[in-house]
């Protein structure tokens, strides 16, 4: 890690210039460009996925040995970040490349709004056949996630798909199929959705006894309302009692997924359109394994459990590197559209990380920002971590961490130092820029109601622990 006096806030700087599932089917914009000129992108998002429980990031468990053999031919973003650590809020940053000030997400407007242009609405608008295969109701095509594909399947909603291993091997199935039937890529948009990691933890066989070694030093945990203190009543299993019972089956869980995405990156290579893509490969956000005494869920802070996810470029336009620039989930959108020689809509608070994933080293980005659904607000480097758990307050309450002597960000610094100083200078902007940015939003937001949850949905949020009880 090293840290660096800080700069203007990169994440807000300008950027020039017949299925299984619900499905939603559209003709397509008429094609803008020969198809020739229309390189594929592949979005492949893995849900609750951290990045130090991969192998390819040097987790010390095998997790990840068929991804890291991709992994080894593309770009390794080390030092990538969510810039909203829960699933909606993270998804609707990455579908707009917009701040929240600019898109007008809030816990209480939690969706797609219509005034912002989506990556697939763009990528439709330039001839891209679109298509997704997703799987966690928080994405769901009702709350403005299906707007510009042709095709959105959402898997919880196939009632012959009786568990999460079914759906993830259905998203699979899917995503191999479209795959195959575009053969070297005629133009096409593709976002693959996967659930799992996310809990409860219940890998299949044979990854359920995959990792059962046991650290020197584990914890009892107890069974709790809530996900503080100990393991939730709802992912509490019987006879499971220690915090390595969880985490092996986490673990487990990015080991079965590890097959997955090898099945899909294999059709692209098959298929001959592996050279020709720009595939990205990296999650909503993270996950807290008893880190601040916060278990097996995500959301209520920043720290670097929930905020560190992985980030890989394969394909076209990517070179075999590990790169240490920072990188925020805002950057998808961009660097997308960069792949698929789109012009970008005006807004996005990202940057194509392009250059970087075909070796350039300097940055001028030194900062990153992020938000949560409680309020709180986040600026970072690799360094140092400056966290306001309530910018609303008239005397906010700021934490400053140094992860170099302090990798846990267990112990909060003086903030009197110039670099926390200067990080909240930087905090301060990036607070009175969403705040002038909600002002705009909001008149397009008043009176407006979120969209019922259809039973199928409202079910698989309960399932994943979003909801307490559907009518």
């Amino acid at each position: 890690m090293k840290g660096r006096g800080l700069l203007a806030i990169a994440v807000a700087a300008s950027v020039a210039a017949a299925c299984p599932g619900r499905s939603s089917e559209s003709a397509a914009a008429r094609p803008a460009v020969p198809a020739k000129e229309r390189p594929p992108v592949i979005l492949i998002t893995v849900d609750t996925l951290r990045a130090d429980h991969m192998s390819v990031y040097g987790y010390a468990r095998d997790t990840t040995p068929r991804f890291a053999r991709w992994a080894a031919q593309g770009a390794v973003f080390e030092e990538a970040y969510t810039y909203w650590p829960k699933t909606r809020g993270s998804f609707v940053a990455i579908m707009t490349g917009r701040t929240a000030g600019e898109s007008g997400y809030s816990p209480k407007h939690p969706e797609v709004h219509a005034f912002n242009p989506t990556l697939a609405e763009t990528l439709q608008k330039e001839g891209y056949d679109t298509a997704a295969f997703v799987d966690n109701a928080n994405v769901a095509g009702s709350l403005g996630f299906s707007r510009g594909f042709r095709t959105y399947v959402e898997m919880w909603a196939d009632e012959a798909l009786k568990d999460e291993v079914a759906r993830t091997e259905a998203i699979t199935k899917r995503g191999v199929e479209y795959i195959r039937a575009k053969g070297r890529g005629d133009g096409f948009f593709l976002w693959l959705h996967y659930v799992n990691p996310h809990a409860p933890y219940t890998p299949p066989a044979p990854f359920d006894t995959a990792f059962t070694d046991r650290p020197k030093k584990d914890r009892t945990l107890k069974v709790v309302d809530g996900f503080f203190g100990g393991v939730s009543k709802q992912w509490a299993i019987p006879r499971k009692r220690l915090l390595s019972d969880y985490v092996n089956a986490y673990d487990g869980e990015i080991a079965y997924s590890d097959t997955q995405l090898d099945l899909v990156l294999r059709a692209l290579k098959e298929a001959g359109a592996f050279e020709r893509a720009t595939v990205i490969i990296t999650s909503d956000h993270g996950e807290s394994l008893g880190e601040h005494d916060y278990y097996f869920d995500h959301g209520a802070n920043l720290f670097d459990p929930v905020q560190r996810v992985p980030f890989i470029v394969l394909g076209r336009g990517a070179k075999a590197v590990r790169s240490s620039v920072l990188v925020s989930s805002l950057d998808i959108m961009p660097t997308l559209l960069d792949a698929a020689q789109v012009s970008f809509p005006s807004g996005l608070a990202g940057r194509s990380v392009l250059p970087f994933a075909a070796g350039r080293k300097e940055s001028t980005r030194e900062t990153l920002v992020g938000e949560n659904d409680r309020g709180h607000q986040g600026i970072w480097d690799s360094r140092y971590k400056l966290i306001d758990t309530d910018p609303r307050a008239a005397k906010s309450v700021r934490q400053f961490y140094d992860r170099a002597s302090d990798p846990f960000e267990q112990t909060p610094r003086p903030d009197l130092t110039d670099v926390a100083k200067t990080f909240a200078r930087g905090l301060d902007e990036h607070r009175d820029m969403e705040l002038r940015s909600s002002l705009r939003t909001r008149a397009q937001l008043e009176g407006k109601v979120s969209p019922p949850r259809s039973q199928a949905e409202c079910e698989q949020l309960k399932a994943l622990g979003y909801v307490a009880e559907c009518r």
